[in-house]
């Protein structure tokens, strides 16, 4: 192979290693669409931010900022649907940079306020790719301008006034680093989407998006994949003698155990309840089989509670084709595992091949959670519950003691550097902000700004933040109006922890602040150059897509990793996120709590008679009149295979009893799913301030248990 061959190769190489994976390219590709779609609003924002520029600057920049706008576009469109999709990339960023200087040359000086718009692509990046391909590009930016200011901008100017030429990229750069922290919170929420909390295996989501990347890989395009499904055995009966801790402790060992004998490139993943699904691509009949085996044997090896742990499996193999129906397949294997069970348990059996075609298995239903209502509009910045979590997790994120403090000391280093241009009073404010927004005094709520415990306390922050960095820019000793952009550091945070109405609110406040400072601090020269606010007007504009973006993505992904795939009922995850709440929760405004945990009874009987599918209608059913049973504060969770958990706050045990009577007579009054069908129930209330659920749980399961010896279909009060 030539120079001129292997060149490119090594650079796609390059690049694959420096933007990531899969995973990674799957939430980019996701991010791009999301922002093509807001991308004609913010390349509106950016050309109505420059035409004030016509009554400064001449209008020859405005062609080289066309082709910047196009190239940053095919940034946002080609990679999805390129064989080189961070090759596509890089040289479309790469381009638009260079469109973006040049424009910046051709209009001429005063650069210093033009800078903020050569590298207002940066919050695009960030929210797109991982912190590598930021790095990358902010080194990159930072070489071009080097040598801009070198070519364009006289020595003695540098050297009278370098805040001029570094503080607008300064600030844009503290912008980029809170997206990427934010970003870093949406790839979170995208993996919770697909992983099973208890055991932190793939779930069933995690086999579509595992097959879509196993057909993507060279020649796998009719290969071969086995699909092996295990139960545990006996796992009904281990969970009603020991109870449902030790029945999850049974779940994660066995998880592990089966993880331990997985070969490279093959997919574990937690189907529901006791069921596990493994894929094999590229492995033939023979060989996986070898694979399972050696899983049931290192299943076998484990014991809880003096109870010994084994699975019974069913192995089926097919070819890989865009068609693929893993469904079909799981059935198949479903019912060679059904027959291994027949057989006499603990061993693998493999199923016939495919005969025909399979029904379609359930479709996920979704509840609306408590506190939402389709169909109405709210002005409230906050809500739902899903809405109030996603502010508590960007408070944390940006605002947290780590962080704070880090941006907190980094303004005030910066304006200590920047007494000799600008004087005192940009770093007595920033000191002052410093003190003031401090997590720790923020903790104590005594001023305020603070408003602990309400939903507007981070956008009073960030107000109060853009107003200091006002007045910093009005009463500096010399004209700094190139530094607007850092009002923008205040307002991030309040535009990426609430939904659209709160983003563009602070938008919208943001650029009054910046119009305001602008005309204060030097009236005359905004006359003049009007580009001086309409620029940094517009990067606010163009965060606020870009923070309305990130809302909508984290927001979904939390919603779908909060929400049982199967039932529509929230999952243990959400569970354990309300359990937090209830922890943080002011013992001065405690409420009572009661805890009720419901299992099926028999549950295993109709899944080992009707098969998974029945099961699953079942489950449905199930969910879809407890809810509707429920008040609107009640809040159900699915927490394992028929296991569900119900949340009562400010609910004393009396009613939590009638409440859980109720739901029993809904299951048993008409078969479920058609099937004849009855539940057992175990109720803990905690009365006393500071409800802690690990011992409620505890109580309430005990209590279960004793509606299961008694005879089932029962309601059992914890003493």
């Amino acid at each position: 192979m030539g120079v001129p061959q292997a060149l490119p190769r090594l650079l796609t190489r390059l690049l694959q290693r420096m933007f990531g994976g899969a995973e990674v390219h799957r939430q980019a590709f996701d991010m791009m669409a999301r922002l093509e779609r807001a991308y004609p609003a913010s390349w509106t924002i950016i050309s109505l931010s420059f035409v004030p520029g016509l009554v400064y600057y001449n209008a020859w920049p405005m062609i080289p900022l066309a082709c910047s706008g196009i190239a940053y576009f095919l940034a946002l469109t080609a990679p999805p649907k390129s064989r080189y999709p961070e090759l596509v990339a890089a040289s479309s960023w790469t381009v638009g940079l260079l469109c973006s200087m040049y424009a910046a040359s051709l209009a001429g000086p005063p650069y210093a306020f033009m800078w903020v718009g050569v590298a207002i692509s940066l919050p695009f990046i960030a929210v797109i790719w991982p912190w590598r391909v930021v790095v990358g590009s902010v080194v990159m930016m930072f070489v071009v301008l080097a040598l801009a200011a070198a070519t364009l901008v006289p020595d003695d100017q540098i050297t009278f006034d370098p805040p001029a030429l570094l503080g607008p990229v300064i600030g844009l750069i503290l912008c980029v680093v809170m997206i990427s922290i934010v970003r870093e919170v949406d790839r979170r929420n995208r993996q919770a989407v697909l992983t099973d909390v208890l055991t932190g295996l793939g779930n069933r989501a995690a086999m579509d998006v595992y097959l879509r990347e196993a057909l993507l890989v060279g020649d796998s395009q009719n290969a071969s994949i086995a699909m092996v499904v295990f139960d545990l055995d006996h796992f009904k009966a281990l969970n009603d003698r020991l109870g449902h801790a030790q029945g999850d402790a049974a779940l994660r060992r066995t998880a592990a155990a089966l993880r331990a004998e997985l070969p490279a490139g093959g997919g574990l993943f937690r189907y529901g309840g006791e069921e596990f699904v493994v894929l094999l691509p590229a492995t033939e009949q023979a060989a996986a089989l070898a694979v399972a085996e050696r899983m049931r044997a290192g299943v076998a090896e484990l014991a809880i509670g003096g109870q010994n742990l084994t699975v019974s499996g069913g192995l089926v193999v097919d070819r890989m084709h865009p068609a693929l129906d893993l469904g079909a397949m799981f059935q198949r294997a479903d019912a060679a595992l059904y027959d291994a069970k027949n057989q006499g348990r603990n061993r693998v059996l493999v199923g016939l091949p495919q005969v025909g075609r399979t029904t379609a298995r359930p479709t996920t239903r979704v509840v609306i959670e408590p506190g939402t209502r389709s169909g109405r509009r709210s002005i409230r910045m906050v809500r739902t519950r899903l809405e109030r979590d996603h502010l508590r997790a960007m408070w944390t994120a940006l605002r947290g003691p780590k962080v704070a403090r880090g941006m907190n000391l980094g303004l005030v280093v910066g304006g200590l550097i920047g007494i000799p241009w600008l004087g005192p009073v940009p770093v007595v404010l920033a000191v002052l902000a410093a003190v003031l927004l401090d997590p720790s005094v923020r903790r104590r709520g005594s001023l305020p700004i603070a408003t602990r415990g309400h939903e507007l306390g981070l956008m009073w922050e960030s107000l109060f933040g853009m107003v200091l960095v006002g007045f910093a820019i009005s009463l500096a000793s010399e004209d700094a109006l190139y530094l607007l952009p850092f009002i923008a550091i205040p307002a991030f945070p309040s535009m990426v922890a609430y939904r659209s109405l709160g983003a563009i609110i602070v938008g919208v406040i943001g650029s009054l602040i910046v119009l305001a400072t602008g005309l204060i601090a030097a009236p005359d020269l905004v006359i003049e150059n009007p580009l001086i606010v309409s620029l940094p007007m517009g990067f606010l504009g163009v965060l606020t897509v870009v923070g309305m973006a990130l809302v909508s993505s984290t927001m979904e992904h939390a919603a779908a990793a909060n929400i049982d795939p199967l039932t529509g009922a929230l999952n243990r995850g959400a569970l354990e996120a309300r359990v937090a709440e209830f922890a943080l929760a002011d013992a001065a405004s405690y409420e009572p709590v009661t805890l009720i945990v419901a299992d099926l009874d028999h549950f295993k009987a109709i899944n080992d008679t009707y098969g998974h599918d029945a099961g699953d209608e079942v489950l449905v059913d199930v969910a879809r009149r407890l809810q509707q049973e429920l008040r609107l504060v009640d809040v159900l969770y699915r927490v394992g295979g028929e296991e569900f958990v119900v949340l009562l706050p400010r609910t004393t045990g009396s009613e939590a009893q009638q409440i859980a009577e109720r739901l029993r007579e809904v299951i048993s009054e008409r078969p479920c799913g058609g099937r004849p069908l009855t539940v057992s129930l175990g109720l803990a209330s905690s009365d006393a301030p500071g409800f802690d659920y690990a011992p409620a749980f505890d109580r309430a399961d005990a209590a279960l248990l004793q509606a299961k010896e008694h005879g089932r279909n029962r309601v059992v009060v914890a003493g």
